[in-house]
């Protein structure tokens, strides 16, 4: 099986281009990650990684870690595992000891076809406090899962526990959630609560869903999926497949290319959606920065190319997200011959702007 080499979403989209703009030694590592990239989307070398120095002391705080020293002492982390080697992580040795410290126990898991991290302790006993301070909220931390969720808490303990475990909130401490979880017996179900709790203390409501999924067998750990389950693997909200890119794509984008033009940018699977025609409405979920934004635009401008002369509206809930959306219909169509006709085609507004027109509309029939 050939290895697929995926990157993490904040790597590419803001870590590189923070030491690029640095200068001096820090470009020179950002420019080497670069390069790594180039040999991988041209095939040009067998491993890609081959001429970069790994660190001299090994990685106990996440499993299948591989750090790699480069310039002006900043490193890249990466995790290798079943046919899959995954850059999840660039900075100076600074920011990426904090990111290890912070990311004890990150493991990569399947969502459907989708890769994600997943942070999670295996062994309560060897659990430490983190230290990371997520936002005060009222009322349980428990309180923050959706029913779907907590039941699945509420089935694996008994009566007694899960009382003593609704009373946690965003004050209760690291230790008191250790020492109450340690009550809870059965194999699995102790590690998998403390792990909820964890990351409910520090507001990672989706990391505390997930956790919940793992443990239900709904995704699965990378290292226990199949030779199929990997060859699968495409980029989703959160890993992107280097095969999407070109390597003229991230040398833009670290030259200044804008945030407007990468929210624009689409791997395979939003592209199936741009191109789909459905039958009657249809409802694209996906949580913030999962790319709707993009999807939503590129899909507009095709509709617009296939029913020419046609209106095309885009509604939103304010007018400064509809004007972020006809700033990027804009620059989406820069290269475009008709570009002014598209656009004429194209209207983008708020919900208050629609009501206004209906309700103008309206009068105007009663006059």
């Amino acid at each position: 099986m050939d290895t697929k080499y995926l990157v993490h979403k904040e790597l590419l989209t803001k870590q590189i281009k923070s030491l690029y703009r640095r200068g001096g030694n820090y470009q020179k590592a950002a420019e080497t990650v670069n390069s790594i990239w180039g040999a991988i989307s041209n095939c040009t070398a067998d491993d890609p990684f081959s001429k970069q120095k790994i660190t001299k002391n090994g990685e106990s705080r996440i499993k299948h870690c591989i750090k790699y020293d480069l310039n002006g002492f900043c490193r890249l982390i990466t995790l290798k595992d079943n046919g899959i080697h995954a850059m999840v992580f660039f900075g100076d040795h600074s920011e990426c000891d904090k990111w290890l410290d912070a990311n004890k126990g990150y493991t990569l898991t399947l969502h459907g076809e989708a890769l994600k991290g997943l942070k999670y302790t295996s062994d309560i006993e060897t659990a430490e406090p983190t230290g990371i301070i997520g936002k005060i909220t009222e009322g349980s931390l428990l309180s923050k899962l959706k029913t779907r969720y907590l039941d699945v808490v509420m089935d694996n303990v008994n009566a007694k526990i899960f009382r003593s475990l609704e009373i946690f909130d965003s004050f209760s401490s690291e230790d008191e959630i250790l020492e109450k979880c340690s009550n809870i017996k059965l194999d699995g179900v102790q590690e998998m609560i403390l792990d909820v709790l964890i990351a409910l203390k520090e507001d990672n409501v989706d990391g505390a869903k997930n956790r919940i999924l793992l443990f239900e067998n709904e995704i699965i750990k990378l290292e226990d999926a199949t030779k199929e389950e990997v060859e699968a693997i495409t980029s989703g909200e959160e890993y992107i497949l280097l095969d999407d890119f070109q390597g003229k794509d991230i040398q833009n984008f670290m030259n200044g290319a804008s945030w407007l033009d990468w929210m624009l940018f689409m791997h395979p699977q939003q592209r199936k959606v741009v191109d789909e025609d459905f039958n009657g409405s249809s409802r694209l979920l996906g949580v913030s920065g999962s790319g709707k934004t993009c999807v939503t635009v590129n899909r507009a401008i095709r509709l617009a190319k296939k029913y020419a002369g046609e209106k095309i509206l885009i509604t939103t809930i304010n007018p400064a997200l509809a004007q972020l959306i006809k700033n990027l219909v804009t620059i989406a169509l820069e290269s475009e011959n008709n570009k002014e006709s598209i656009l004429s085609q194209i209207d983008v507004k708020s919900f208050s702007d629609v009501k206004r027109d209906l309700l103008l509309k309206l009068e105007t029939n009663d006059l």
